[in-house]
């Protein structure tokens, strides 16, 4: 067994030996797009701390596979111009390293941005105490959780190791390269409270008011934004339908898989809704029991029934399978909005000398009035307590939930004096938080739109039915998307995530109810 892997291995690299020396040729480096685009892919990979070394492997040993995928699709477009397309398969090859590298920068300044506000918090608390951000960076630098703060300050040593710069000055240059990203405000704080005489603490005291306003004005931009999302996804789903078959009838034309269209734009749609929404750090999980519950569906398929209930008991039970990962979801944000109540005891302990790991041993979970999932999130980190361990910062399945966990982790280790702050970050957590249930609040109607689509897409295509001729089931089939389709967009919206099992069987069981009941009630 030893010797045929050292063979494979042996052949592995004696293939990656000969792609090195091919690719080495010198007409090809001077084409590579390692060496075209060096320029870009140098400044981005210094902009996020990586060696692009990676990219330049791939430069020289992709040669082979351009080749041959180039070849392959001449061929192939010569004989029949259909398979025209596949020349975007060796321009991918090609441009795959600039794609990766403008991927990787996307990538790096949104996971920082998910870890601003909890680090600005962080700045915020050490200033309070009189410590600079210096000290904050020096808090995160074991951390789990802020892995590209620590990447931050990881590039700022650099600087002071390769360029001899002092702090201060790898920071100036980090708030440079930052540009418009709000971590840069984090930074312009510290070089006017430098230079400018400013105390750092008032600084912070500023920059977590700004952080908040600005929390508060993005939600409520996005809350203005889901309205315009309103109209043009019903103008998509009920009046084009509508128009384009009036048209159909008027031409005597029978071609209705027009409808389809609609179906057609939704991922644009949730794409639009996503790029537009403020990110609320969801994660979900799904076990390998769902998983395996949700393949257990497909011999479904060969049920003689018609195609409607077919697709209806198959979407039914897979939705089914992931209930258990919805509510899961739903105890998060249960257990978020318990968080300042247990805070606020912490902070009550605080004051009598206790420090943030004594407290949360003593506090009485059961009577400061907490949900049962609180408590039984409090009762694994006491667990993690007694054993001598740090407050897990991995217990949540909320990103604001874990940077929480891991702000209090990191007091923690200050002591008594990382305990006297507990009240000033229960103050801001609170207003977090209640900018996040005004939110939610204020586009809970949404619900209401999602349950009553399946009825305005029946009077929709019933009349259509009535009119055009259309068969019923292929028009209980559009009815079905649209109304699944309507309400991805909408769970979207007001949920933050397309898992939303209950609203699609809910919606899913009203559209099959009404696909039996005669036209003839109606009209």
């Amino acid at each position: 067994m030893y010797k045929r892997v050292s063979r494979y291995s042996k052949l592995y690299h004696s293939i990656l030996k000969f792609l090195d020396r091919f690719g080495s040729l010198a007409i090809l480096t001077k084409i590579s797009p390692y060496s075209l685009f060096y320029s870009r892919i140098k400044s981005v990979h210094e902009f996020i701390g990586e060696n692009p070394l990676y990219l330049e492997n791939y430069s020289r040993r992709m040669w082979i596979f351009l080749i041959i995928s180039g070849a392959f699709a001449i061929f192939l477009t010569i004989r029949n111009l259909y398979f025209s397309s596949l020349a975007i398969i060796p321009v991918a090859i090609y441009l795959y390293p600039l794609f990766v590298t403008e991927l990787r920068k996307q990538e790096y300044i949104n996971e920082l941005k998910n870890e601003y506000v909890p680090f600005s918090i962080l700045v915020y608390l050490n200033a309070t105490l009189g410590r600079g951000l210096k000290e904050a960076f020096d808090d995160v630098a074991n951390s789990n959780f802020f892995n590209k703060i620590r990447k931050e300050y990881e590039i700022i040593q650099r600087s002071g190791i390769f360029k001899g710069h002092s702090f201060m000055e790898g920071v100036q240059g980090r708030f440079k390269s930052l540009g418009n990203h709000p971590l840069a405000k984090v930074y312009s704080g510290t070089i006017s409270a430098q230079y400018l005489g400013v105390s750092l603490a008032q600084r912070s005291h500023e920059l977590i008011n700004n952080i908040l306003s600005s929390i508060k004005e993005e939600y409520q931009n996005f809350v203005n934004k889901s309205s315009e999302i309103v109209e043009v996804t019903f103008s998509i789903f009920l009046l084009f339908p509508l128009v384009a078959i009036s048209f159909q009838i008027l031409e005597k034309n029978n071609n209705y898989s027009i409808l389809i269209a609609p179906l057609l734009l939704t991922p644009l749609m949730i794409l639009w809704v996503s790029t537009s929404q403020p990110n609320m750090g969801i994660r979900i999980h799904m076990s390998k029991y769902q998983a395996i519950g949700i393949l257990a569906s497909l011999p479904l398929l060969i049920v003689p029934i018609n195609m409607e209930e077919k697709l209806a008991i198959l979407l039914l039970w897979g939705l089914a399978c992931l209930i258990p990962s919805y509510l899961e979801i739903r105890d998060q944000e249960i257990i978020l909005n318990d968080i300042p109540k247990v805070l606020s005891e912490i902070a009550d302990y605080s004051k009598l000398g206790y420090g943030v790991r004594t407290a949360i041993q003593k506090i009485d979970f059961n009577s400061i009035g907490i949900h049962k999932q609180t408590i039984r999130v409090f009762d694994k980190i006491r667990v993690s307590i007694q054993l001598g361990l740090e407050i897990p910062s991995n217990i949540a399945r909320l990103n604001l939930l874990n940077s929480f966990f891991e702000i209090l982790n990191i007091l923690d280790k200050k002591g008594v004096e990382g305990a006297n702050v507990i009240h000033d970050l229960t103050l801001v957590i609170n207003n977090i938080i209640t900018s996040r249930q005004k939110l939610i609040s204020e586009l809970r109607t949404f619900t209401v739109l999602a349950l009553i689509s399946p009825v305005l897409f029946w009077f929709a295509t019933t009349s259509i039915s009535s009119i055009s001729g259309v068969h019923s089931e292929y028009l209980n089939l559009v009815n079905l998307g649209y109304s699944l389709a309507i309400s991805t967009i909408y769970s979207r919206i007001y949920k933050f995530t397309l898992l939303n099992p209950i609203l699609y069987m809910v919606v899913i069981a009203l559209s099959l109810i009404l696909s039996i009941v005669p036209p003839s009630l109606i009209f």
